[in-house]
């Protein structure tokens, strides 16, 4: 299971601050403590073959901008489940999220944020929710969140994590 939590760089008492590109202003969230429970799912959409899966759950709260971001992390209690998270900003989803990270989304060698370069950095968007707006993500293993783009054109990029 470490290696599977290694995933999520996050703890308790984190911060996160982005700088909003368009206006300069800076917005930092604030992390709630890590959530624990079960969550019982089916495997498939037509199947009832249920099995049970361990959560983490983490949200990060801006009251300036009351907005959320919301870390989901299901771990399968048996192994022949994939493991996977989902990240939510106000609610919208953006990426369901598994273990397998080279093989979901997109992966650019670096990306240069802030004057700083990220490696091995992995791009989501939430095009596969039918119906949604067109969110982007942009997340490293070592550093969490690093950079979204928002449906009305604002881009968030990370300045700190704490």
């Amino acid at each position: 299971m470490d290696k599977e939590l290694a995933v999520i760089p996050y703890k308790d008492i984190d911060t996160i601050t982005f700088i909003k590109t368009n206006t300069n202003d800076t917005f930092t969230f604030y992390a709630n403590k890590w959530q624990y429970g079960y969550y019982k799912s089916t495997t498939s959409f037509d199947c009832y073959n249920y099995e049970n899966r361990e959560i983490r759950i983490i949200n990060f709260y801006n009251s300036q901008l009351k907005t959320s971001i919301k870390i989901e992390q299901f771990i399968p209690q048996n192994s022949q489940y994939t493991s996977y998270f989902n990240i939510s900003f106000n609610g919208t989803s953006y990426v369901e999220y598994s273990s397998y990270l080279a093989s979901s989304g997109s992966q650019l060698d670096s990306l240069s944020i802030q004057n700083k370069t990220f490696q091995k950095v992995y791009y989501f968007d939430n095009s596969i929710f039918v119906g949604t707006k067109n969110y982007k993500c942009y997340y490293t293993k070592d550093y969490g969140i690093i950079k979204m783009e928002l449906a009305n054109g604002e881009t968030l990029e990370l300045i700190t994590n704490k």
